[in-house]
């Protein structure tokens, strides 16, 4: 099985879906208005004519899909749609998004340390800065840690102290999950990237009797803080080490009866954790 420098994916095609011209859209069942609404966008880029990894449409399709934690809608946006298209795509899922909810951003992409194929990382802030809810940004390219780190020198200060540059979602209200440094390359498979596959393994049941595969404290509940130890553990390659921003580290980002825990639900127990 052969190891490659970031991506490669054949646009997997999906079940009851709508096509809107612009990728396939997938409405999930609805849930209970006054429950947390999830949405989800997997971004496929690659040079080549070909999704960057076979499942990573694949294992995306899977959980943004699932019934036991649903999302209210989801869209995988192919490698060959226009950049404009991509643009629609995000506004479609997203605009649907209130304050408490959560919207998923998984990227698999080759990359630089100023952002991705034809994305700057200040243009898809950007983009997502017209959206409310909490965000979740999964990103697996080269250089991703340049989206919440990134050093500059200009040209007289080359043998100088280096001026300090943020990565432009540094600072804000993104949780952002990326694959490797600001200065490292990110590796996969042929079939997969290692990292991208840990993000969805997070929240499946394999590895940890009968809670997810992230949830350490066995609450039922994978918060950013579990999922950053998860993707450490098992989402490295070769030298590409992950890197994070966390700025909600209770925030509940995978969970199992997100609307139903005890009488309570899941988001109402989080609002209260954030809050204290």
């Amino acid at each position: 099985m052969s190891r490659k420098k970031i991506l490669q994916v054949t646009s997997a095609k999906k079940m009851l879906a709508v096509l809107l011209g612009v990728a396939t859209l997938f409405m999930c069942s609805p849930v209970s208005a006054s429950a947390v609404d999830r949405y989800g966008v997997f971004l496929d880029r690659n040079y080549e004519n070909r999704s960057l990894t076979l499942e990573g449409p694949k294992m995306a399709a899977r959980e943004f899909s699932n019934q036991q934690d649903p999302y209210r809608m989801y869209q995988i946006i192919d490698w060959d749609k226009s950049k404009a298209d991509v643009i629609n795509g995000l506004n479609y899922v997203f605009r649907n998004a209130k304050d408490d909810d959560i919207n998923y951003l998984v990227i698999e992409s080759h990359g630089y340390n100023d952002g991705i194929i034809d994305f700057t990382f200040q243009e898809l802030r950007t983009i997502l800065d017209r959206y409310r809810g909490h965000f979740v940004i999964s990103l697996f390219a080269c250089d991703a840690g340049g989206s919440i780190d990134k050093m500059k020198k200009n040209f007289v200060e080359a043998f100088k102290k280096p001026i300090e540059k943020s990565g432009e979602f540094k600072n804000s209200r993104y949780n952002v999950f990326c694959s490797s440094s600001k200065d490292q390359l990110s590796y996969f498979y042929s079939e997969f990237a290692p990292f991208t596959k840990a993000f969805f393994d997070s929240a499946q049941k394999v590895m940890n009797g009968n809670f997810l595969n992230a949830d350490y404290n066995h609450d039922n509940v994978v918060t950013s803080v579990e999922l950053d130890q998860f993707l450490r553990l098992h989402g490295q390659l070769i030298t590409g080490v992950p890197v994070s921003q966390i700025v909600e580290p209770n925030l509940p980002i995978f969970a199992v009866n997100r609307n139903q825990s005890e009488g309570r639900s899941i988001s109402s127990m989080w609002t209260l954790k954030a809050i204290n």
